[in-house]
């Protein structure tokens, strides 16, 4: 989306999407509360009178990133789960992914998570925003590994909602952990295991 700034007398096109992918980058690196507003002027390439009065606050800019990259994260999931023939191959390889990251990817975390921990005690609305989609993210697993199991891709038996409320605290447990050992010969035997469930 693109939208019009007035800067000295003259029109700037401003393009929100970009400046909100910029703004979740640097929440996801630095924590909502470590950020500052100058900080967030200078990602986003904006003046403080054009943020306030594009998005009114760091909070909103903070919601509306968080909405951003989610929604196309998950869009870019699902396409690949409804193209592919082998969708419990999909999921483990989105988690298998995860060891292959850059020691700075890796001290980065999860985004939805981070959001869990470090404001469940402080703003109730944005811990809600990251807990849905976190409970999107288990929504997609269970509805895959139920599919999987009446096509008789999988052996278990187990309930489809527990492996897919294993396979969430699995991926919360890995971004916790890939902070602690940032390498991926660490990384790989125990996601590789907690992968064993899908069988």
């Amino acid at each position: 989306m693109q939208l019009y700034l007035s800067v000295a007398g003259r029109p700037k096109i401003f393009d929100s999407e970009t400046a909100l992918e910029k703004a979740a980058n640097l929440f996801w690196e630095k924590g909502y509360e470590a950020t500052s507003t100058e900080d967030l002027l200078a990602a986003m390439d904006l003046q403080r009178g054009s943020l306030y009065n594009t998005f009114g606050s760091k909070k909103k800019v903070y919601q509306l990133a968080l909405d951003c990259l989610e929604k196309k994260r998950f869009a870019a999931l699902k396409k690949r789960l409804s193209e592919s023939d082998q969708p419990i191959e999909v999921i483990r390889s989105i988690f298998l992914k995860l060891a292959e990251g850059s020691p700075s990817e890796h001290y980065k975390g999860c985004y939805l998570g981070n959001t869990v921990a470090e404001l469940s005690n402080i703003d109730a609305e944005l811990t809600g925003a990251a807990q849905n989609y976190l409970k999107m993210f288990e929504d997609i697993l269970y509805q895959q590994i139920r599919a999987a199991q009446e096509r008789g891709e999988l052996r278990t038996k187990e309930s489809p909602r527990v492996l897919a409320r294993y396979l969430l605290s699995l991926w919360n447990g890995i971004n916790i952990t890939r902070r602690v050992y940032p390498e991926k010969k660490m990384l790989l035997p125990f996601i590789e295991m907690g992968l064993n469930i899908l069988k």
